[in-house]
């Protein structure tokens, strides 16, 4: 009976520690979209997938990369992750941020890429977004990558203790980006009739797409 007693504090109070924790955690985020049979050109859909994300986002840093008709490939491109290992005070600041390094993400091929930051209660520097559009000879590929640091836990500061209340309130920040992701899909299948949208791959798992589960 003593053992178990004992146990059983032990236990209470493993899980007490455990709430007195203040957490940075480094979370990244990506889903990857095949937008076939889209009937449109680079301008087009260019402007489609922007305006599409310009309705989660307040603001959006886009670069247009020339890519030829002889360039387009058979199979769309993908984004790529490129890690920048830092030193001396900047690897420091990343390490009490909850970050080991800075992740560049490229968009080999592209014909729009779109970048945002979204200010956001429950992470420590907000929501860094990146947005791609890779062109193939049967439509468009479409990458939506994220990465931000989320705070949890425990803390007696006021102003973080009103943060983090206001954050929850808002919702989290991987409700905020398949919101905008999801948003962007509806967009363009309201204006791309015929186009056909599957996912590919996806990390964390992806809810489905807005209107599955739809009556046609």
């Amino acid at each position: 009976m003593i053992v178990l007693i004992a146990g059983i504090m032990l236990s209470a109070c493993g899980a007490t520690n455990n709430a007195m924790v203040d957490r940075k955690t480094h979370v990244e985020f990506y889903r990857v979209f095949d937008i076939a049979s889209a009937n449109k050109s680079f301008v087009e859909m260019a402007e489609l997938v922007s305006n599409g994300v310009g309705r989660g986002v307040a603001n959006l840093n886009e670069s247009r990369p020339l890519v030829t008709q002889d360039q387009i490939p058979e199979k769309p491109n993908k984004f790529k992750i490129v890690d920048r290992h830092l030193t001396g005070n900047a690897a420091v600041f990343m390490a009490m941020a909850g970050m080991n390094g800075i992740r560049d993400i490229q968009c080999p091929g592209a014909v729009w890429i779109g970048k945002a930051n979204r200010p956001h209660a429950g992470t420590t520097r907000g929501i860094n977004f990146t947005a791609c559009l890779f062109p193939y000879s049967g439509g468009y590929g479409l990458d939506f990558y994220a990465e931000y640091t989320e705070k949890s836990g425990f803390t007696l500061n006021p102003v973080e203790l009103g943060s983090r209340l206001g954050a929850k309130m808002a919702g989290t920040p991987a409700d905020f980006l398949d919101s905008t992701v999801n948003e962007t899909l509806k967009y363009i299948k309201e204006n791309v009739p015929g186009a056909r949208i599957q996912v590919q791959e996806a990390y964390p798992k992806y809810a489905g797409l807005p209107w599955d589960g739809e009556q046609s």
